[in-house]
């Protein structure tokens, strides 16, 4: 417990003496969700191509069909 406030303490005092930390902190996390987003639409627009059987449409996914 003793250790946690310490830390505490001093992360606020660094904040508090060089407070431009805090838009390198914000700016890496815009940044970090920006590129898992595109990752994360890239995959479902490649797992989700719509497929024809006897005219129905499905979506693939590994070796399951999801009708629709």
């Amino acid at each position: 417990m003793k250790v946690g406030s310490i830390v505490m303490i001093l992360c606020g005092i660094t904040l508090i003496v060089f407070p431009d930390i805090i838009a390198y902190l914000l700016g890496g996390a815009l940044v970090f969700f920006g590129i898992s987003g595109m990752m994360s639409w890239a995959l479902f627009s490649f797992v989700s191509k719509n497929k024809k059987e006897n005219g129905k449409s499905y979506v693939q996914v590994g070796e399951y069909k999801i009708f629709r």
